[in-house]
């Protein structure tokens, strides 16, 4: 099934500075399966899995950090080029592949 959303749909994602995560860490808390958190203080996104800790979740980087670092373990250049080379800016979203 594709998911494609429009203007008219809002998705709302769980916020807060890394410290506000590392205190929801220390306190047991994880995030669900799917449930996506958004870093304020380093504009990256993670993603839960249900029983990762927060600082062991691997990170979506930030324009800044995928342009400046070629080889951060996240993302690599050939990555990095393929996504530039297809993205055709047309700001939908898709989920599992999908296409529109």
């Amino acid at each position: 099934m594709v998911v494609v959303l429009t203007m008219a749909d809002k998705i709302k994602i769980i916020r807060g500075t890394e410290g506000q995560w590392l205190t929801a860490e220390s306190q047991g808390k994880t995030l669900d399966l799917g449930e996506i958190a958004f870093i304020t203080d380093t504009n990256e996104l993670v993603v839960g899995d249900g029983t990762t800790s927060f600082s062991n979740l691997k990170r979506f980087l930030n324009k800044t950090q995928i342009a400046t670092l070629d080889s951060n373990g996240y993302m690599s250049s050939s990555d990095k080029q393929f996504l530039e080379i297809h993205n055709d800016g047309s700001n939908n979203l898709f989920i599992d592949g999908g296409n529109a």
